[in-house]
């Protein structure tokens, strides 16, 4: 099947298109969404297409949010998590290292990946290889707000105060 060919497929263009046909199959209801999921997430960390390892990533996101129960989001919730944290720390390429962290800051939802995610926003811990910029980590401080955590008040005016870019800052305050 299409699904268990399209990682292997060559050039790149191949495996782009046949992501896209596998999406779109999804839509239409002739592929699970948790069976695109799982392909995805598992052809990250091999993709060498550095623009079709983007599409997988938005793929994984959409797909988990969009299309998953939610019942079945929280059941997968910690493979997911594990998947992109795995393809995160073997990505080549700061691009695709960011691709692939603002996909982790979006999806996850275990107390456990929450709390790595405060640690790095809290300057606790750094993923390897990877410096996180003013832009995510005012995405992971919203995230935190958003999932409840203890603290999201203090979070927020925490992060406030450590931004200096002032569209950043104006978003914030919106929020």
């Amino acid at each position: 099947t299409l699904l268990a060919r399209a990682a292997a497929l060559t050039p790149s263009l191949h495996r782009a298109v046949a992501w896209q046909t596998l999406h779109e199959e999804m839509l239409d209801g002739r592929l699970p969404a948790r069976a695109l999921l799982e392909a995805a997430l598992a052809a990250l960390p091999g993709e060498p297409d550095e623009l079709v390892a983007t599409q997988l990533a938005g793929l994984v996101r959409g797909t988990y949010w969009r299309w998953l129960p939610d019942a079945t989001r929280r059941a997968v919730a910690p493979q997911v998590e594990r998947g992109l944290w795995r393809a995160l720390d073997g990505a080549p390429t700061p691009g695709r290292k960011g691709a692939l962290f603002g996909t982790i800051v979006s999806v996850t939802i275990t107390p456990d990946g929450i709390a790595r995610l405060e640690r790095i926003w809290r300057r606790q811990e750094v993923p390897r290889g990877f410096p996180v910029t003013e832009a995510m980590m005012q995405a992971i401080a919203e995230g935190l707000a958003i999932r409840g955590v203890p603290d999201a008040e203090a979070i927020l005016d925490e992060q406030a105060r450590r931004l200096t870019n002032p569209d950043r800052q104006a978003r914030l305050a919106f929020l």
